[in-house]
């Protein structure tokens, strides 16, 4: 050990590299020096192999935070993740904070099947739909600040929004398609500013009528809005005022050599698409669908984005024939386990240096006419070689009664996946664990539920998640962040924040 300590701070660097978080904060509490070395030198969890495990503030990186904060945060994390491991289930809270909330929707609502969904966070903000008005929370001081913004007339509906935070410009940009009695579909893109002095202040970027198809989600990032519908993507990049509707096709259905955007019979096109996500930082996104019967593909796919796509018009009509079709070869992205009968909705999507995409993802399978099963996955896939790929693990599978359990309509999670479990002691959350503090998810664990919230309870989308509440909504469960071991629920009047 003193011939190890003997070596200059740079060749013991170099030897925790490769290291998870949990195994260098261990190793730095074996001696000082050790210590020392890794508080003053942010290589080693930079250079580890699962740096995503510490939980940075959204406004932070690992390159503008300083070596001894990261360290801080590193041993934080790891002491959550240690917490959520414990062999004693349910989990108990250790601490609840609400913030009261006088939202006038949340109060006037009392159908569950009109209670909040579409919840998404960044950082203290917090934000969901209600009915046809969207409201914005901030808890970052004692003082809430709480916005509503109305999306659509009162007699209308928003059968489909997504949000994007733009951290920079201290604002949310808001896509939502509105439709009204009359079946009009309007795509419009509002920027609310969420900072202290303008929050809740709202600037129309964009406003467009779209054909009135069977939409089933849409994703929003930078420039891009998708809107998914049963048979083909609606495509649009709102700052150039560009968009197409697309067929999308098997690469199997297509001949050598093809340029993939030329015209397609519908037989070789997709059905049953259900979400997509772009790449974060290519020109391609990625998409789901189901697949039954006698198809082969494993549902989940990559395209590349057309950059071909002609102006649209202040003029344009809501009609399917104003709009230029294209049609774009997929890449089906094979992964052994997942089976041939599924349903799959994508929920998240990250980036790994150089080219790894890492896709969280929810696959039903059906077992029988009554009966589903449904595993969470976390998937590798290589980019740049699409014909390769790495399933890195399974988060495990839970069995659903048909009458408490719907696959259809999916939408993204704000955070990590989760589902309500009944025990005789009432409900209870089953959330991904990081498993040893190593930063692998590969396992579930129970969180007993604060008193407040332990009650026949209305899950974020009634379309996704068991439909346990009766009447009446009292408690929208919202999100788990796993690295904090954070979880968010709104109640009519407060937000809470269970800390476990």
């Amino acid at each position: 050990m003193a011939n190890l300590l003997s070596l200059p701070p740079e060749i013991l660097l170099k030897a925790l590299e490769g290291f998870s978080v949990r195994e260098i904060v261990e190793v730095s509490q074996t001696c000082s020096k050790l210590r020392h070395v890794i508080m003053s030198n942010k290589s080693s969890f930079r250079k580890s192999r699962n740096p995503d495990t510490i939980h940075l503030p959204p406004e932070l990186s690992i390159d503008n935070v300083s070596a001894s904060a990261l360290f801080g945060l590193a041993c934080r994390s790891i002491a959550i993740s240690k917490h959520l491991s414990s062999s004693r289930q349910p989990i108990e809270p250790h601490s609840t904070t609400s913030y009261n909330l006088s939202i006038p929707s949340l109060l006037q609502i009392s159908s569950v099947h009109r209670r909040p969904t579409r919840f998404s966070r960044c950082g203290t903000t917090i934000g969901f739909l209600c009915d046809t008005s969207y409201s914005l929370i901030d808890i970052e001081t004692s003082d809430v600040l709480q916005a509503e913004i109305q999306l659509s007339a009162a007699t209308g509906s928003i059968p489909c929004m997504d949000t994007l935070w733009l951290k920079e410009e201290r604002s949310v940009l808001i896509a939502a398609v509105s439709e009204d009695l009359t079946g009009t579909c309007v795509l419009q893109v509002d920027e609310i500013s969420t900072a202290r002095m303008t929050f809740g202040e709202r600037n129309q970027r964009f406003r467009l009528g779209i054909p009135r198809l069977e939409l089933i989600s849409m994703t929003v990032h930078d420039q891009y809005i998708a809107i998914v519908t049963y048979k083909r993507l609606i495509l649009v990049d709102w700052r150039n005022n560009v968009g197409a509707m697309i067929q999308v096709t098997n690469s199997r259905s297509r001949s050598e050599g093809d340029d993939g955007l030329s015209p397609a019979s519908s037989r070789e096109c997709f059905s049953d698409m259900r979400t997509l996500l772009f790449h974060p930082r290519e020109p391609a996104a990625v998409i789901s669908q189901s697949c039954f019967m006698d198809k082969v593909e494993s549902g989940i796919h990559l395209i590349k984005l057309p950059n071909n796509m002609p102006q649209l018009t202040d003029g344009m009509s809501s009609g399917v024939s104003d709009w230029t079709n294209l049609t774009i070869q997929s890449t089906d992205l094979r992964c052994s386990r997942f089976p041939n009968q599924l349903w799959a909705a994508i929920h998240c999507a990250e980036v790994r240096p150089p080219s790894t995409l890492d896709l969280h993802v929810l696959v039903m399978t059906q077992q029988g006419e009554t009966r589903a099963k449904r595993n969470f996955a976390k998937v590798a896939l290589d980019i740049s070689d699409s014909s390769s790929y790495t399933e890195i693990l399974a988060w495990g599978e839970h069995k659903a009664e048909a009458d408490n359990f719907s696959a259809s309509g999916a939408h993204r999670i704000a955070g990590s996946p989760f589902y309500l479990v009944k025990t005789s002691n009432g409900y209870c959350l089953n959330v991904p664990k990081l498993e040893d503090g190593n930063g692998f998810q590969s396992s579930f664990v129970l969180l007993s539920l604060p008193f407040n919230c332990q009650f026949p309870a209305a899950v974020k989308d009634v379309s996704t998640f068991p439909d346990i509440a009766q009447g009446q909504w009292d408690v929208l469960l919202c999100d788990f962040e796993l690295q904090t071991g954070k979880f968010f629920a709104i109640t009519r009047d407060a937000l809470h924040v269970v800390q476990y």
